[in-house]
């Protein structure tokens, strides 16, 4: 999670009671509220998007799930991946633009394939 405020990062794994504003997580630092530390639509990618092509750009794999594939510029992110001669592995329902070049494309949900995705090998298919 991180601050609203001051912006800095905390671990948070509880459940989250959300009956109220006084029983969301707060800050230690400065007692602002915490929010999910992600980048929601419509709001600056900032530094996340440059840390997200760096890392891109040394994959041997990107995994790319439950995404339409057309909002830009995260849309590109695993071509990056690509140019550099790693593998694109794609997980969606639907197929999208990016199908085409994803060595493999899974169609299927993200709960039901991402475990199965990261689970040691145990002979079980997808």
């Amino acid at each position: 999670m991180r601050c609203t405020s001051c912006g800095r990062g905390h671990e948070h794994r509880d459940l989250i009671d959300t009956s109220s504003k006084e029983t969301l997580p707060r800050c230690d630092d400065c007692g602002a509220l915490l929010r999910p530390d992600v980048v929601w639509f419509g709001e600056p990618l900032g530094e996340a998007i440059e840390r997200a092509f760096g890392c891109a750009s040394q994959a041997e794999i990107c995994l790319v799930v439950g995404t339409s594939a057309v909002v830009q510029p995260a849309a590109s992110v695993a071509m990056v991946t690509r140019r550099a001669g790693g593998a694109i592995i794609e997980v969606n329902p639907e197929e999208t633009p990016l199908s085409p070049m994803c060595e493999v494309s899974l169609r299927d949900t993200a709960v039901t394939a991402v475990p199965l995705l990261l689970a040691p090998a145990t002979g079980a298919q997808l």
